[in-house]
């Protein structure tokens, strides 16, 4: 084998070499970036799966109050970090799957909760604790309740 050939072997291996690492690299950013989805997914799934227990757990306030109870009672506060786990959950859940089937879980929920969402330190003040593109669902399902 002539040194042209042989310089021109050593190119084309070495080209080869820089197409096959650059598929590899692009085939492990596919597969992390997947699997830090399915993680994403996993977790939503389990934060809100934990919203459906407490819910199970508390029946009393599971599908909302007509009326809110007196401000500073232990029910007020109760209710109020009750509603707080919700939205925390609805809205990771929401965050990572924005899907029609999520949408209509959570608005259904919100109209549960809808004496709470409606009130004035919730309007006012709490729903800016969140995700714009959620408070946008929440407002949604509240105009629909």
């Amino acid at each position: 084998m002539s040194n042209d050939q042989l310089n021109q072997l050593t190119a084309w291996s070495t080209f080869a070499t820089a197409v096959v690492a650059s598929i590899a690299l692009l085939v492990a950013g596919i597969q992390l970036s997947r699997t830090n989805e399915a993680q994403r997914e996993a977790t939503a799934q389990d934060t809100y799966k934990e919203y459906l227990r407490l819910a199970v757990e508390n029946p009393e306030i599971a599908d909302g109050l007509a009326h809110l109870p007196q401000e500073g009672s232990r029910e007020a506060v109760k209710y109020g970090w009750f509603v707080s786990y919700f939205l925390h959950s609805a809205e990771h859940a929401y965050l990572v799957d924005p899907s029609d089937e999520w949408r209509a879980a959570i608005s259904n929920q919100v109209c549960l909760h809808k004496t709470f969402l409606k009130a004035s330190e919730y309007q006012s003040n709490l729903k800016y604790h969140y995700d714009q593109r959620f408070r946008k669902l929440v407002d949604d399902a509240l105009t629909k309740c």
